[in-house]
């Protein structure tokens, strides 16, 4: 495959090679080119991939009316910008597939209004780690995934009293300033974001300090095992025992659900949060999930 507008030998007309913005309408074309796990990266969100479809930049390469390569990071609300969608039709070609798209990504990113700093990139296969790193990307963090066994986990910490109620609708612009108050840019949630996370979750909670909201879970169920998606404590109640009390009700309530495996994403370098899962019997998985980072200029990143 070679991203050119090209006639065929002896003259006859084969048909253009073409890179534009993706449409509504190209969805299913976009879902067969994605069908295989492992050949796609698809960025592990609330947002499914086509979901973006429609927003720049969201770009395609097509022969014809085949779909040959799609990558996609359009910014979210709060101008934060994953690497929502890549994926190439033949696995050979990914390089020169991801080398006729990003540029043009890149040059929509840097034209918009705003502050977008960066692309990230949680990497789940390997085969996209040379490619980033071909075009300037960094390795700045790295996501590992932890496993609790209500066989093997050792008795509870002890917990401090405190006030936990269901999370609902009229909490989110709370949690809102929750999340955005615990977490670097990249890894906030906007407001989007949690309305579709509580309506997928399986479990969702609250914690209350004078009734104010000060920390929060959101879990989802798979077949076999629940997953806590996010927690999240206020800094100035950390080590009040807040995150401890808001595990164990996530495990209470999987287990009451009749699953007795929980797992959790957490970074490599948070050694509170790793400590709190240690403390309950959850085991660090072998995988480990490089992030990678593109900065589009070169002053130091906003941290509001």
């Amino acid at each position: 495959m070679t991203f050119i507008r090209s006639k065929g030998s002896g003259g006859s007309d084969q048909p253009e090679t073409a890179l534009r913005s993706a449409a509504v309408r190209d969805r299913r074309a976009v879902q067969r080119l994605t069908r295989s796990d492992s050949r796609a990266h698809r960025h592990l969100g609330w947002i499914p991939p086509l979901e973006w479809l429609g927003r720049d930049p969201f770009l395609i390469l097509t022969r014809g009316q085949r779909v040959l390569a799609a990558l996609a990071c359009p910014p979210d609300e709060d101008q934060r910008v994953w690497l929502r969608l890549f994926a190439a039709a033949e696995d050979r070609e990914r390089a020169e597939a991801w080398d006729a798209l990003w540029p043009r990504a890149l040059d929509m990113l840097r034209k918009e209004e705003g502050k977008i700093q960066g692309v990230n990139v949680l990497v789940l296969q390997g085969w996209l780690e040379p490619i980033l790193r071909s075009s300037g990307f960094e390795q700045t963090a790295a996501v590992v995934t932890l496993d609790w066994d209500a066989a093997v986990a050792p008795q509870p910490p002890a917990l401090p009293l405190v006030e936990i109620q269901p999370l609902t609708e009229r909490h989110l612009d709370a949690v809102y300033r929750v999340d955005s108050s615990c977490f670097a840019p990249i890894w906030r949630n906007t407001r989007r974001q949690l309305r579709r996370a509580l309506r997928e979750s399986a479990l969702a909670e609250v914690a209350l300090d004078g009734g104010e909201v000060v920390g929060y879970q959101l879990s989802t169920a798979g077949t076999m095992a629940g997953h806590l998606a996010r927690l999240a404590v206020v800094p100035e109640h950390r080590g009040q025992g807040i995150g401890k009390a808001l595990v164990a009700q996530v495990l209470d309530g999987f287990q009451r659900l009749g699953m007795v495996r929980v797992t959790v994403n957490t970074q490599a370098d948070n050694a509170s949060s790793l400590e709190i899962y240690r403390q309950f019997g959850f085991v660090r998985g072998e995988e480990t999930y490089p992030v990678y980072d593109y900065r589009l200029h070169d002053e130091a990143a906003s941290v509001d």
